[in-house]
């Protein structure tokens, strides 16, 4: 007899609805885009760490660069070789020479110092201003080069031009990536009671600015992103007509604000400790305080202390003293030293300038990358 086995099959698996897979997909979406999100900041992040490895490297080179031409001076010599000038009458020591004039002539007002608006002043009676549009002209109308004049005709003024500054430098394989600039200064103040009456160029602090070059910059076909800025068909970096950055390397080369402070106040509850919350005096729509208003930017005063901003102030109360001027403040470290405060005790929570003391913080419209400053002798 034949058995007929009967054939028995397992249950088949259950199918994903399409609720479900509709659901899969919006929360693979969610966590795609969750993630998506952090790429830019890890981005950025990776970028800042570059720049301050590079940013290190650079200044030094800037600075060997500089030193290389320091210049020399000798009172009995006559000759004048530009930077290298043994005279002191151009290069550093004209410059340093010229900024001695500036402090003399607001000796009393100015505690010895020479303010940042004064030195970059175009047109001031001593030739201080390195930059603008007058040493773009004298410099034969190459916008941002650094002019440094003489006192003894143009054939003996000094030009660096922006492709001169850039790092590294640029070749046929290699793009370069910053640029430097400086902000000359006299490296202490003078005695206003004891005028020095014999020409004697004096030791300068040269603050070093290493700034990114513009990443949106579009280089003309046929030419490396070098080539470009030494023809000038594009500049390093560029600002608009209201001085902020295009980030594409057209419109004006970027120079520095200087905004002014008028208060310094400690943090919130703090009774003692740091002046580190500055108010500064230019109106809440000015580039410049837009400029220094930035979280990462570095000021830099005239006896070379360099701050960070590392956050806007944003305290609110009826009892906080500068609640009602937050969009003129940042919160900076270190603190501003007591030696510029009217007030420095351990109970007052805010100080003004001392008396006739203007306190600059000069910055630049882009972050730099690193801001470092050393002491040069013509």
């Amino acid at each position: 007899m034949m058995s007929i086995r009967t054939r028995t099959s397992q249950a088949s698996p259950r199918a994903f609805t399409l609720v479900e897979v509709l659901l899969g997909i919006i929360i693979l979406a969610i966590g795609l885009l969750g993630l998506a999100s952090v790429f830019p900041l890890v981005v950025k992040q990776q970028r800042q760490a570059q720049d301050v490895v590079v940013g290190v490297s650079s200044a030094e080179a800037a600075e060997s660069f500089m030193r290389s031409r320091r210049g020399y001076f000798s009172p009995s010599a006559n000759d004048i070789v530009g930077l290298n000038a043994p005279s002191g009458k151009s290069g550093w020591g004209a410059l340093s020479w010229a900024l001695y004039q500036t402090a003399l002539q607001n000796k009393q007002e100015k505690h010895g110092l020479v303010n940042w608006s004064d030195a970059f002043k175009a047109g001031a009676t001593y030739k201080t201003a390195i930059y603008g549009s007058q040493a773009e002209a004298a410099a034969g109308n190459v916008k941002g080069a650094i002019y440094i004049g003489s006192d003894q005709g143009t054939q003996y003024d000094t030009v660096i031009k922006p492709y001169d500054r850039l790092l590294p430098a640029p070749s046929a394989s290699v793009n370069p990536l910053f640029i430097w600039d400086i902000a000359p200064m006299l490296a202490t103040p003078i005695d206003p009671n004891n005028q020095i009456a014999v020409r004697t160029p004096l030791p300068l602090r040269i603050t070093v600015f290493i700034r990114r070059i513009d990443p949106g910059i579009r280089v003309p076909a046929g030419l490396t992103l070098g080539e470009a800025i030494a023809q000038g068909k594009v500049l390093p970096l560029g600002v608009d007509s209201d001085g902020m950055p295009t980030l594409n390397g057209n419109g004006e080369y970027p120079h520095f604000f200087y905004p002014t402070v008028q208060t310094a106040y400690r943090r919130f509850g703090s009774t003692a400790g740091p002046f580190n919350v500055v108010q500064f005096q230019e109106a809440a729509n000015s580039t410049a305080l837009a400029a220094a208003r930035q979280v990462g930017q570095q000021l830099v005063d005239v006896e070379g202390n360099v701050y960070t901003v590392v956050a806007l102030p944003d305290e609110t109360g009826t009892d906080i003293p500068y609640a009602n001027v937050l969009d003129r403040s940042v919160v900076i470290e270190p603190g501003i030293p007591a030696g510029y405060l009217q007030s420095a005790t351990s109970t007052s929570k805010q100080s003004g300038m001392r008396s006739n003391l203007t306190v600059e913080l000069l910055c630049s419209p882009h972050i730099p990358a690193k801001v470092s400053t050393f002491l040069i002798r013509p």
